[in-house]
């Protein structure tokens, strides 16, 4: 199968490699390459985007790192048969996991660390919160989410700090916040605002998320508020853009 090569741009701050692995991905997701379907060879590649075999391999390493292919011995490179996107709700107003479950797929939050920090002044700003100043103390919760075993994205949660302090005292319920602070602390999130864009995986959600440095990330950044107006929590969570789609519907 041959696939729609663009020159690579030699003069970009994206590696060469990076740059194909990149149009490669695109294909998967959008089908172009499908499911089960053989890549070209490594010489095949390398001759359609004019880059040497080494190039390729990296490529397809970094491909293979997301699961998104399999390299058989002796067969070739295809596009893993399991690939599909999960779907999530762009209007936001549905909890992910729940989301999931209900599709019948397999979800668990896991536990990754907790600190007692400051509110980061960043999100403070682009939320437009009052009353809660950058550097107020918070516990700062970071968990990675999976998908039928597979990783997906990753949440870093602030929680004013006398109820953060008391979540750290037992683990969490089934790994979600949300869940624990309104079964054990009778606090439950009323109001939600989101908002969404897009960056870059640095080198630890990398490691996390079991890809390459900039992979694109979903970043969605959001406060919650009780029904009385107090704060319950703000939270940013990246989403790995080869796995997780927004899926919006209007009727």
């Amino acid at each position: 199968m041959n696939t729609v090569a663009r020159p690579v741009e030699r003069n970009s701050p994206v590696s060469a490699w990076g740059q194909i692995a990149r149009q490669l991905r695109a294909q998967i997701e959008a089908g172009v390459l499908a499911p089960g379907a053989q890549l070209p060879t490594e010489h095949e590649l390398a001759e359609q985007f004019g880059v040497s075999r080494i190039t390729i391999r990296q490529a397809l390493a970094s491909l293979a790192r997301e699961e998104l292919i399999e390299r058989r011995q002796g067969s070739g490179t295809y596009v893993s048969p399991g690939f599909e996107p999960v779907s999530h709700d762009l209007l936001l107003a549905t909890p992910w996991r729940d989301r999931f479950v209900a599709a019948g797929h397999s979800v668990e939050s896991v536990l990754i660390s907790t600190r007692e920090t400051g509110f980061p002044s960043d999100l403070l700003k682009m939320l437009a919160i009052s009353g809660i100043e950058p550097g107020d103390p918070a516990v700062m919760f970071t968990r990675a989410h999976r998908v039928d075993g597979r990783a997906i994205g990753i949440t870093e949660s602030w929680i004013p700090a006398e109820t953060g302090r008391d979540l750290l005292l037992e683990p969490l319920v089934a790994g979600s916040l949300s869940q624990t602070l309104k079964e054990r602390h009778g606090i439950e999130t009323a109001t939600v605002e989101n908002y969404l864009s897009s960056s870059a995986a640095d080198a630890t959600q990398a490691r996390i998320l079991g890809t390459d440095p900039d992979a694109p990330l979903l970043v969605v950044v959001a406060a919650g508020w009780t029904s009385t107006g107090a704060l319950v929590d703000v939270s940013r969570s990246s989403w790995l853009g080869s796995r997780v789609r927004f899926h919006f519907r209007r009727d």
